[in-house]
């Protein structure tokens, strides 16, 4: 019976990865598709409105997305944690919606704003994923295969709206409705799976909120740290170059993101067990050879996609997109210069979590968010396109570097 739960885990981690790597691929075809069919400066809009909503989606999580596996772990208490992190969370996602319209309005960057605001709440929808609790419990392949549905769905929208209807009219519109309603639909079978199949009971507890508060605050605002050296360098792009600049920089962002999602997708399998790994500091040698042996692993992994796509990114984007968006050839083959040490970043980024470094991480991140704001406004109006992703990866690499010192310091003075 062992032998036999010991295959099936393996197989279910086989299925996970493929569900994985067949959701980053549906990503990629669904920028392809949009990208040939939408005018430079339509893809560049919508982009744009795009950039904003992860933005929301990664600021509203406060810190969550780090740390809940590991509270799930080690607090067991899942009923007050999921009520507690869900109620933060809406309020959280709300409040920045109207901050990004207010600043989609304000900027002049109200273009589609009716559209633009249908993908802000996708991105709430995104905030308000319970994925953690699916990690935690090790049903990340159920999780897995709702995304990947959300994605088909989005998908044969776009192919239904483009080779079918063949309708031009309010087509962004029509497109942001559809990533409005995927990811909405994508939001309740994941709750209702949990409350009705799994049958877990979400309370309010404000002895957990007020946990929650002040023990992912330092996360929250390292996240917030994170977003100025990915995020936020893009606006100071789009502010300085314009749409059309800014979408071919995002096409090239947007397929990196296949190898960023599947580096996610891998940290997923890793979560729980880090988390249990550095309950016990006791084994501080141990600890630090798990972050070394852990950041070599998703290394390696990353380099078996990384180099095929280094040489074949031209025939993709030319074939499929046009010669139109030669110059995101070149910045794709830039910015995977950054996703080779992205994976190592994520693990070194949890590891610093499950030690309870939070304010260490929060330093650091916030440190080299400011250093990428300052790097990008000088290199973007030295260098264009490409001084955004210098200094995207001058100043990434320098946090992960600096995080990784200070691991060895805190376990060598424990």
């Amino acid at each position: 019976m062992v032998g036999d739960s010991s295959v099936f885990d393996r197989l279910k981690i086989v299925f996970f990865s493929l569900n994985n790597y067949f959701y980053s691929l549906l990503s990629v075809i669904s920028s392809v598709i949009l990208a040939r069919n939408l005018s430079v400066n339509e893809f560049g809009v919508y982009s744009y409105a795009l950039l904003l909503s992860n933005f929301i989606f990664i600021s509203m999580q406060y810190g969550l997305d780090k740390s809940l596996v590991r509270d799930f772990v080690q607090k067991k208490n899942t009923s007050a944690l999921l009520g507690s992190s869900l109620l933060l969370w809406l309020l959280l996602g709300l409040l920045h919606i109207f901050i990004a319209i207010s600043w989609l309005v304000l900027s002049d960057n109200s273009d589609l704003l009716f559209s633009s605001v249908l993908i802000l709440f996708s991105g709430l929808f995104q905030g308000l994923s319970p994925r953690s609790w699916f990690d935690a419990s090790s049903k990340q392949f159920v999780h897995s295969i709702i995304v990947v549905w959300d994605r088909i769905i989005f998908l044969s929208g776009i192919c239904l709206i483009f080779y079918v209807l063949n309708n031009n009219f309010n087509i962004i519109k029509e497109i942001s409705l559809l990533l409005f309603l995927s990811r909405f639909f994508s939001l309740l079978l994941e709750w209702s799976i949990i409350l009705f199949r799994y049958r877990v009971k979400v309370s309010f507890d404000k002895h957990y909120s007020k946990y929650l508060l002040s023990a992912n605050f330092w996360l929250w605002v390292a996240s917030l740290g994170n977003l100025m050296i990915t995020h936020l360098s893009q606006t100071v792009l789009e502010s300085a170059k314009g749409k059309n600049v800014f979408a071919y920089y995002s096409l090239a962002f947007q397929m990196i993101l296949v190898f960023r999602l599947f580096q996610n997708q891998f940290l997923r399998l890793f979560s729980a067990k880090i988390s249990s790994i550095t309950k016990n500091r006791r084994l501080r040698e141990n600890i630090f050879s798990q972050v070394i042996r852990y950041g070599i692993i998703v290394f390696v992994t990353s380099l078996f996609f990384i180099i095929p796509a280094y040489y074949f990114i031209d025939d993709v984007i030319f074939v499929l997109i046009g010669m139109h968006y030669e110059r995101s050839v070149f910045l794709f083959r830039v910015l995977l210069i950054w996703v080779l040490f992205y994976g190592v970043a994520l693990i070194v980024n949890q590891f610093l979590i499950g030690l309870r470094l939070q304010k260490e991480y929060f330093k650091i991140t916030l440190a080299f968010g400011v250093v990428s704001l300052v790097l990008t406004y000088f290199l973007v109006r030295m260098y264009g396109d490409l001084g955004a992703a210098v200094a995207l990866i001058v100043a990434h690499l320098g946090s992960v570097l600096t995080q990784i010192v200070v691991i060895k310091r805190n376990l060598m003075l424990r």
